[in-house]
């Protein structure tokens, strides 16, 4: 039928009913769709129709010939970057979910919000767009009535010029959002770390990690705050490192006053695969390494692999000289200790947006010390950072 119609005038079109249209639509690729929307006259005036009925959307970057990858559903449609310019937007009235991978750019936001488009827009992702801004977001953050009512979801995963201040705009401004979203799902949790929470020994230090980036331990200081930076170190996405903002760090007397606000250390994470057990319950975990000098997260994946494959017990720590080799416990020592490994058991939350998304003290904290932050340039956050991390290397 692709192939007749292909070879055949769009005024072919004109004698068949509205759902057969519709039907082979399904099967045509993006640049046949302009096509024969621009010859037709019943086409197009069908045009807002035929776009309207969808409600997912996803772009993305491909090198293949079809601008368009046919799905089994008929409310779904991917199309390629190359051609989504093409795109009529304001025909889109019943999108809900649109992905727009890694080629979401702060002018696209803007259009979208200026223009008031995609009014039922229920969820946007652009996980890994390097082209997105505090600026984009706050575009995204107006849109008209119905953007303030309908859009719940946003997420900002890897998108790392975009900080945790920008979604202060989204949380004030979006009515009914639930989630914001700058971590992979499978990091949201409680890690149960092998070190005794306040010197007790029979209570575990727990780590909770929000959908937002938001953290909460239980201990009494450097206790809470949020991840200001999230990379990959592999292809995967299960080897990341991070770096840390805490809300309550105190520095030291004989510390400058800024290095409250610049001591920001990271630790590298290793998802390891988890473990389905007899009784149906699968458990999660994760290896955990940092450095005990300076602030920046081990990149060394060849420390976390031989981890993995020593397949230490869950709550144990081992430790690693700087030349990689791990070290006996009867050796270790500060001097020889360069690189701790803990292997954490890992607790999901639920998938419910209440308990995914931080309490809202945390967040009011974390807004005060982005508020604090502000009287540093970013090249002066960087520059301090650095120097600090040079001068705790030793």
């Amino acid at each position: 039928a692709k192939r007749e119609l292909v070879d055949r005038s769009g005024s072919g079109f004109c004698h068949l009913p509205d759902t057969t249209i519709w039907e082979i639509f399904n099967h045509l690729t993006l640049t046949e769709r302009q096509h024969y929307l621009a010859t037709c006259n019943r086409l197009w005036g069908l045009r807002s129709d035929l776009y309207g009925r969808l409600t997912r959307l996803e772009i993305t970057r491909t090198h293949g010939d079809d601008a368009l990858v046919g799905k089994s559903s008929t409310d779904c449609l991917t199309v390629e970057w190359r051609h989504s310019q093409q795109l009529v937007l304001s025909h889109f009235n019943g999108l809900q979910n649109l992905n727009l991978g890694i080629i979401a750019t702060d002018p696209f936001l803007c259009v979208l919000s200026q223009n008031e488009l995609l009014p039922n827009l229920r969820h946007i992702g652009m996980v890994g767009s390097s082209e997105v801004t505090d600026s984009g977001l706050l575009h995204l953050s107006f849109g008209g009535t119905s953007r303030k009512q309908n859009l719940s979801s946003v997420d900002i995963t890897f998108c790392r010029n975009t900080s945790y201040a920008g979604t202060f705009p989204l949380r004030d401004n979006l009515d009914n959002l639930k989630i914001i979203r700058r971590q992979p799902r499978w990091m949201d949790g409680s890690y149960i770390t092998p070190f005794a929470s306040n010197n007790r020994e029979d209570t575990a230090e727990v780590h909770i990690y929000y959908a937002d980036g938001s953290f909460s331990f239980n201990r009494p200081t450097q206790s809470s705050g949020f991840v200001c930076d999230l990379f990959v170190f592999d292809e995967t996405c299960n080897h990341l490192g991070n770096k840390l903002q805490y809300n309550n760090f105190s520095a030291p007397e004989n510390w400058p006053y800024w290095t409250q606000f610049c001591y920001r250390p990271g630790v590298s994470v290793l998802r390891v695969p988890d473990i389905d057990h007899s009784d149906g319950k699968i458990r999660c975990s994760v290896l955990v390494s940092q450095t005990l000098s300076g602030l920046r997260p081990p990149n060394n994946i060849s420390v976390l692999e031989k981890a993995l494959s020593l397949k230490i017990e869950i709550g144990k720590t081992i430790n690693f000289d700087r030349k990689g080799d791990l070290l006996d416990d009867n050796e270790v020592d500060d001097e020889k200790r360069h690189i701790m490994v803990s292997h954490m058991h890992l607790n999901p939350l639920p998938c419910d947006p209440e308990m995914m998304m931080p309490p809202a003290d945390l967040v009011k904290n974390n807004r005060k010390t982005c508020n604090n932050l502000k009287v540093f340039s970013e090249v002066e956050m960087s520059e301090r950072e650095e120097l600090l991390h040079r001068l705790l290397l030793g």
